[in-house]
């Protein structure tokens, strides 16, 4: 097999590359979750790898994405909102979109704290779904109040 840093022959078996050192991973893929608030207009996020179409993912899907070595992934949904992120193989990457400013949100986790990022980022979204409730009702009474007045 050849190195993912330098490019090298190295044996199948090993861990280290003898040339530069670098960890060599038998993974060869990332593992994307699609954790994503309810957005009706969100049906499916393309994924893109040095501009090439690599996958595409469902609200609240899982798919994998073979990589080699380190490179960037852009997710991206019509044409006007995309993220970018550099992932490496063995990385799992946690998607949300933030409904309050219409952009998506990466978190790069690994398997192993998967399910705590995914707790994080559903308490994440919780707060602000409350927050933007408390902000409606008090914009709807400021607006009764200043009719009320000046009505």
């Amino acid at each position: 097999m050849k190195c993912p840093n330098c490019g090298k022959q190295i044996a199948n078996d090993s861990s280290f590359c003898e040339w530069c050192g670098t960890r060599v991973t038998k993974e060869s893929s990332v593992t994307i979750l699609g954790h994503t608030e309810n957005v009706p207009a969100i049906s499916f996020i393309y994924i893109l790898k040095d501009g090439v179409q690599v996958g595409v993912i469902a609200q609240n899907g899982k798919v994998e994405v073979n990589v080699e070595r380190e490179c960037e992934l852009t997710f991206k949904y019509g044409s006007l909102r995309s993220t970018k992120c550099k992932v490496s193989p063995g990385d799992w990457i946690l998607l949300s979109f933030n409904r309050s400013w219409g952009n998506f949100n990466t978190i790069i986790t690994d398997k192993n704290n998967y399910q705590t990022a995914l707790e994080h980022a559903k308490a994440r979204d919780k707060k602000r779904k409350i927050f933007w409730i408390i902000f409606f009702i008090i914009f709807i009474l400021v607006d009764i109040a200043i009719v009320g007045i000046f009505g």
